[in-house]
């Protein structure tokens, strides 16, 4: 995740004219394609930390465990 939220903010200082919402061939106010997908990525990651840690389960019994 923290990755992603660098390169959200990398990708804002390029120039090339692949954006959304804005006109060719500045991106203002626009938001690029390869930020777009790191948002996207950084709300799977988020997700799955939720589905790692965030459900309740009980943890396994070390005692029935033999070394």
């Amino acid at each position: 995740m923290a990755y992603s939220s660098g390169r959200v903010w990398i990708e804002a200082l390029r120039i090339d004219p692949l954006c959304l919402f804005a006109e060719p061939p500045f991106c203002e106010g626009g938001l690029r394609m390869a930020q777009l997908v790191s948002l996207l990525l950084i709300g799977l990651g988020g997700l799955g930390l939720w589905w790692l840690y965030g459900r309740r389960r009980p943890l396994p019994d070390p005692a029935g465990v033999s070394a």
